[in-house]
């Protein structure tokens, strides 16, 4: 199928993704309205209720049941809102995919829609987009991060999809590394990975064992509501170098403070007191478990 057609067919697809949001935005508005005049009422009861037990040193019980009937529609109002916010979540996921699909993205980063290797700098603009669209997980009630949401690793059993990111430990005549590839297949009989080196100047499809392949996060963590899905301060990590393709050890010297802020890393140098150069920033989607 040619490129242009797969482009056409999946068109109509993504404008009618874009109305279902557009949908949801207005919904969302009007959703938004609705809780704020609930809770404005919620209030407005509760200093009522305050003024009538200053005054009477008690409550009465239909000032109680009119207070509790305006905090269960604030409740409602607010569950309505969360749950539209979620559909366009989702929504704006499955955008993002079929986008990335239809140009190509994820299928070869290293390379145009022609098969053409891209210029270093718009590879390390388009590693940067993927990090910055890594769907964003957000918990319900005191729900606990999944398996590779941030810093939590992959379940026992875990089999990397086609065309998912991860870090693959390859050997060379001289050198061994860790460099970011992309999934083409994994075959269960022999336990082996079939992968594509993403600075691919040279196209070669490795094939290597599964404990030499480490899946990155799927989703992306906040740090405000979920601090246990980011490696603490002063851990030892892998992590993505700026501006190239592998991965080195390095020592977590600050957690992002947001969803959209990366890890502060100190790699390895030893031509620095303390065996540590200055930190920089990476990417939540780039910071892996350091296996020695």
């Amino acid at each position: 199928m040619s490129v242009a057609v797969h482009h056409r067919q999946n068109v109509p697809a993504l404008q009618e993704s874009l109305k279902e949001l557009a949908h949801l935005m207005r919904n969302i508005q009007a959703l938004r309205h609705e809780t704020q005049r609930e809770i404005h009422a919620a209030v407005l009861a509760k200093h009522c209720a305050l003024k009538e037990q200053e005054k009477d040193k008690k409550i009465s019980s239909e000032t109680k049941h009119e207070l509790k009937k305006c905090f269960w529609r604030s409740i409602d109002s607010c569950e309505n809102e969360e749950n539209a916010l979620r559909m366009s979540l989702d929504v704006i996921k499955n955008i993002r995919l079929a986008n990335s699909a239809r140009s190509g993205f994820l299928s070869g980063l290293g390379r145009t829609q022609r098969g053409e290797v891209v210029r270093k700098s718009a590879l390390m603009m388009n590693l940067k987009t993927l990090a910055r669209q890594l769907p964003l997980w957000v918990p319900t009630d005191h729900e606990k991060p999944p398996p590779l949401c941030g810093a939590v690793p992959a379940p026992p059993g875990h089999e990397a999809e086609p065309h998912s990111m991860v870090a693959a430990f390859v050997k060379n005549d001289d050198d061994e590394e860790w460099i970011l590839a992309r999934v083409r297949h994994y075959d269960r009989t022999s336990g082996r990975y079939q992968v594509d080196d993403i600075d691919d100047e040279h196209p070669e499809t490795l094939t290597l064992l599964r404990k030499h392949i480490i899946p990155l996060p799927l989703m992306r963590a906040n740090p405000i509501t979920n601090p246990e899905a980011f490696f603490p301060k002063g851990t030892v990590v892998n992590a993505l170098y700026p501006q190239t393709t592998c991965f080195y050890r390095g020592l977590v010297d600050e957690i992002p403070h947001g969803p959209q802020e990366g890890y502060s890393v100190q790699f390895e140098d030893e031509n620095y007191p303390g065996g540590f150069a200055p930190a920089l920033v990476v990417e939540q989607l780039y910071v892996i478990e350091c296996v020695l």
